[in-house]
């Protein structure tokens, strides 16, 4: 019926364009190749003034996040990935939130806590300057674990349209007019006289 071939139609057509979206979500984001940050116009030592300021915010993250020895390794380690990222942004970014649930969860480590999301915030930084506005989006999706107002609303009635969906029922007859009987007023018979006829 139309009704079902329109259905499958529609379903073939959301899953080609979930296939897509997933395709540029992982050509976006699951790439290696190196996106180095360039220098700034201007003279000489100017023109790496910003690759000079994320190493040093670098190595403060490193040395002053805590006091602790055991926790300032992991915190050189997780830092030096916004060194890392002035060439290839989106695999540090990758590592720094792979990391992240090891530094809030297990005990020792979370005196780092606190810098290591911030580390991880200068990360998206650097990654939102290196690439589009649409892979920023995505970053934001995967880390938040929940897709943006649009994504939300076309799930949303991508799901209604599913479960309205119901074939067509064959014609039927249409209901017989129902009479309506309307009782009549008994009028009034005029008998004559009961007898023989006059002449």
């Amino acid at each position: 019926m139309k009704s079902v071939d329109d259905t499958g139609r529609m379903d073939r057509a959301d899953k080609h364009r979930v296939r897509r979206v997933l395709s540029t979500v992982r050509t976006d984001l699951f790439t290696f190749a190196p996106q180095p940050m360039p220098p700034m116009r201007g003279p000489g030592p100017l023109r790496w003034l910003p690759q000079l300021a994320v190493v040093v915010v670098a190595v403060f993250a490193a040395v002053y996040a805590t006091e602790d020895l055991a926790v300032r390794s992991v915190g050189v380690a997780h830092a030096a990935l916004l060194v890392v990222a002035l060439r290839r942004p989106l695999p540090a970014w990758w590592v720094s939130l792979a990391m992240l649930p090891v530094l809030s969860l297990y005990e020792p480590l979370r005196a780092y806590t606190g810098w290591a999301w911030a580390v991880h915030a200068g990360l998206s930084f650097l990654v939102a300057l290196r690439n589009p506005l649409r892979v920023m989006a995505e970053t934001l999706v995967v880390r938040t674990g929940r897709p943006h107002r649009g994504q939300a609303t076309a799930l949303r009635r991508a799901r209604f349209r599913r479960r309205v969906r119901q074939p067509d029922l064959p014609d039927q007859p249409a209901d017989p007019p129902r009479l309506l009987h309307r009782r009549r007023p008994l009028t009034g018979v005029v008998l004559g006289p009961v007898g023989p006829e006059n002449p």
